[in-house]
């Protein structure tokens, strides 16, 4: 028998190495060679615009070297352009100022436009309100202009009166025409006025938007609801316990006697109508999971739903406290026709600061009531503090100062 063995495997000998050895320095040596005239002629390229005076060094990207070449030359060409139309127009120039017996350069301001030069420099026609007006004409005139009721007449009605005072056409309009220029140059300082008071508002119109359909949506929408619930007895609301069992069952809220449980889970569910105040306009689902978490429902304790309905009107109250402040400054703006100035929204929120770190405080010592006494009231006092008052004082406590909590 022929027994067969398998070829042992010597790996590649030292020839192949070289081999391999050699064929890799030539492909580095040629990788070297190729990136090396790139950056020659790159160079080249670099030196040749320089001397057109385009500075492309340190720029590599071949789109912006192609951006930055074709923006320079239009430049360089509008420039030639105009340098050429300038040279074309100092002939003229100078003709203008022989014609009407100038110096020679005192119409060079104008030299890019010849037609305004001519029409600065030439004298202006003398008419008679150009010349000393006769003393008798002076007197009809200072006659008329002395009534006390000339200067209520509008520039047509004080023409008028000159007219048939025996004033001339010409001396009348001498009279008249400051009157009417006053009168347009304030017209124009007004349209200005006018115009940059409403572009300052347009800068400023998302955040005073903002602001105003905020705190109008926590008005309109969550605070009559969130009243309403607070009006309503916790006896005569459903437990959350027989709560859960009811909708487990599938049995209705309608069932019970009293409909103030039913009344409780309309209102609750209807604060859902906040959602787009405090999402925006477009709401993932997962927002509306996580909103619903943050009201109160019949789920919750009588004591849960008091923190959670506190701290929601407490939100509400950051909102008023914002837009008191922007209406205050917006009034003021607009009162004085003043332009809204940059810095607006950071105005307001220095204004408010004081009392954003007041309700702050305020949030911080809402969680620590976990409840609150029965036939009690639960107030912040003017000193901050969390007071229980009597139902039957609640009136008097506000007469105080006190603000109501639930």
């Amino acid at each position: 028998m022929v027994q067969i063995l398998p070829a042992v495997d010597r790996g590649p000998s030292k020839s192949e190495n070289f081999t391999q050895a050699i064929r890799g320095l030539t492909q580095l040596g040629s990788a070297y060679m190729a990136n090396q005239r790139r950056e020659n002629a790159t160079e080249a390229e670099n030196q040749a615009f320089r001397s057109k005076g385009i500075n492309l060094q340190g720029i590599g990207d071949p789109e912006m070297r192609k951006l930055i070449v074709s923006e320079e030359l239009k430049s360089k060409a509008e420039q030639k352009k105009f340098s050429e139309q300038i040279k074309a127009n100092e002939p003229k120039i100078r003709a203008i100022e022989r014609q009407y017996g100038l110096e020679e350069g005192e119409l060079q301001s104008f030299v890019n436009d010849p037609s305004l030069a001519a029409r600065v420099a030439r004298p202006k026609a003398k008419t008679q309100a150009s010349q000393p007006i006769d003393p008798d004409q002076m007197a009809k005139i200072n006659a008329i202009i002395a009534k006390p009721e000339f200067d209520e007449l509008s520039p047509t009605q004080q023409n008028l009166e000159l007219l048939k005072g025996g004033v001339s056409k010409e001396n009348a309009r001498s009279v008249v025409e400051p009157k009417i220029e006053e009168l347009k140059l304030g017209e124009k300082k007004a349209t200005r006025q006018e115009s940059g008071i409403e572009r300052s508002y347009a800068s400023q119109k998302e955040f005073i938007n903002d602001t105003t359909n905020s705190y109008k949506g926590f008005e309109t929408e969550m605070k009559p609801r969130l009243l309403q619930m607070r009006n309503i007895p916790d006896e005569d609301i459903v437990g959350p316990t027989s709560a859960v069992f009811l909708e487990h069952l599938g049995i209705p809220l309608g069932a019970l006697e009293n409909p103030a449980s039913e009344l409780y889970n309309k209102l609750s569910q209807d604060l859902l109508k906040g959602l787009p105040e405090t999402y925006g306009s477009r709401i993932l689902k997962v927002e509306v999971d996580n909103f619903l978490k943050t009201i109160p429902t019949l789920m919750n304790s009588p004591d849960g739903r008091r923190m959670i309905a506190s701290n929601m009107l407490k939100l509400g109250e950051m909102k008023e406290v914002y837009y008191n402040a922007m209406r205050r400054e917006q009034e003021k703006i607009e009162t004085n026709k003043e332009q809204y100035p940059r810095d607006f929204q950071q105005k307001v929120f220095d204004q408010v600061k004081p009392q954003i770190d007041r309700i702050n405080d305020e949030f911080v010592k809402l969680s620590e009531v976990t409840s609150v006494p029965k036939d009690h009231i639960p107030f912040f006092a003017p000193d901050g503090e969390i007071k229980f008052v009597p139902k039957e004082h609640a009136q008097w406590a506000q007469e105080q100062g006190a603000k109501r909590i639930w």
